[in-house]
């Protein structure tokens, strides 16, 4: 299976250059791909992320 995100018409707003937190593309889909990639791999889930 091969998995493509593509963000397009992105602004400089969109990036968020700080890394204990979720906001900005650049830091939100790492995670949720990582869980989703764990649960299609396994069946189970991350546990969940404090920060």
């Amino acid at each position: 299976m091969k998995l493509i995100l593509r963000h397009e018409n992105l602004l400089d707003s969109d990036f968020v250059d700080e890394e204990r937190t979720f906001e900005g593309y650049n830091n939100g889909w790492p995670a949720i791909l990582s869980n989703l990639k764990t649960f299609l791999e396994t069946g189970e889930t991350m546990p969940p992320i404090s920060l």
